[in-house]
């Protein structure tokens, strides 16, 4: 490996998110071979310890924790073997949805502290950032990352998420010291190739930089994607403190308005039915009510005419599945597709909110 260039294990295209591996890997058998080894090996020092342990008088505490770490290692590269199987099969199907890279970036580094008994030391640098990808995805390529870091350093790692930079639209650079000690094994590890598969499958770019005992792990989004857009303002000022009510029934829509309206210091609360909403209401009236467009009918519409005679420009946002289904839904309710809400639903709620139509 050359100092200062970047490398990447194997010759690959540029590749889309959603697009199969399986083209890109037409043969997977020196993977598999290698599969096979390290898990033959790993069950033969397990043999081997418990060898040990039979020719001693006494249990040997040390001995079984060393079986138990072999075992638990030959199951873990089973488990890496049966996901890179089921990436390069072409079985995978991304689906995008917004998600906070920096966030989850955040949340995994404070779960392998925690968890960690390598004393590793893990920093994170990261920009406020959002993208849209598959969750699920992402989240296997971070702990992928983080695994093939700890993997080769005994020592820190360094993460540091950046936004538009003249290559990508969003870069995750993870930056180890590998030392001397390591320097005479393979980077080229099995979480390298899940990595490998899992970047592919997100159409991101994996790139690897080496100099002396440093080595850096660049992750590169395209330039499509986009960083978090900044707080929206109402003439002037935050939007911090309305009260919003969300009346949806499934989760999947709470979560996708909450997402997209994170970080805007909202007073948010929740409610499964028109039914709960009405007597939301009774308490107290909100300053916007956004709810799930699968509840349009009767009763959505008299909550409406009933909270519109108290304030009649009151904010209604109907929030539809229907992809590209938005514009006005009748007089004084917005409406928006599902898939636009991270985009839409903060700039709809500032301009309803300051007065607008």
């Amino acid at each position: 490996m050359s100092t200062h260039a970047f490398v990447s294990k194997q010759p690959r295209q540029t590749s889309s998110a959603g697009h199969s591996p399986k083209a890109l890997y037409p043969d997977l058998r020196p993977l598999v071979t290698r599969l096979s080894t390290e898990v033959a090996a790993r069950l033969t020092k397990a043999l081997e310890r418990l060898g040990d342990l039979a020719d001693n008088e006494r249990p040997d505490g040390r001995i079984l924790q060393d079986v138990g770490d072999e075992i638990a290692g030959a199951r873990r590269v089973g488990m890496i073997g049966q996901q890179i199987v089921r990436l390069a099969s072409g079985h995978v199907k991304p689906e995008a949805e917004p998600v906070m890279v920096c966030e989850m970036l955040n949340t995994l580094a404070c779960t392998r502290r925690l968890s960690s008994r390598s004393g590793i030391n893990i920093q994170v640098d990261a920009e406020p950032s959002r993208i849209h990808c598959d969750p699920s995805l992402l989240s296997a390529l971070l702990h992928s990352l983080m695994d093939w870091c700890a993997e080769h350093t005994a020592s820190k790692i360094d993460l540091a998420l950046r936004t538009s930079t003249p290559r990508s639209g969003l870069t995750l650079t993870a930056t180890i010291c590998v030392g001397a000690a390591q320097l005479e094994h393979s980077l080229d590890s099995l979480d390298w190739d899940l990595m490998d598969f899992l970047a592919q499958a997100l159409g991101v770019r994996l790139l690897r930089r080496q100099s002396g005992e440093e080595v850096a792990v660049e992750l590169l989004w395209p330039l499509a994607q986009r960083p978090i857009d900044p707080p929206v303002l109402i003439q002037g000022l935050p939007m911090a403190g309305c009260q919003v009510l969300v009346v949806a029934p499934e989760r999947e829509m709470r979560n996708r308005v909450r997402l997209a309206i994170r970080g805007l210091d909202l007073l948010v609360d929740y409610v499964p039915s028109v039914d709960a909403a009405a007597r939301y209401c009774e308490d107290g009236r909100p300053e916007a009510v956004v709810y799930d467009g699968r509840l349009h009918g009767p009763e959505i519409e008299t909550l409406h005419e009933r909270l519109c005679r108290l304030e009649p420009d009151l904010p209604f946002i109907e929030v539809s599945k229907t992809v590209g289904d938005s514009g006005e839904a009748r007089r004084g309710v917005s409406r928006l597709a599902l898939d636009e809400l991270m985009g839409s639903l903060p700039s709809t709620l500032a301009t309803r909110l300051a007065g607008g139509h």
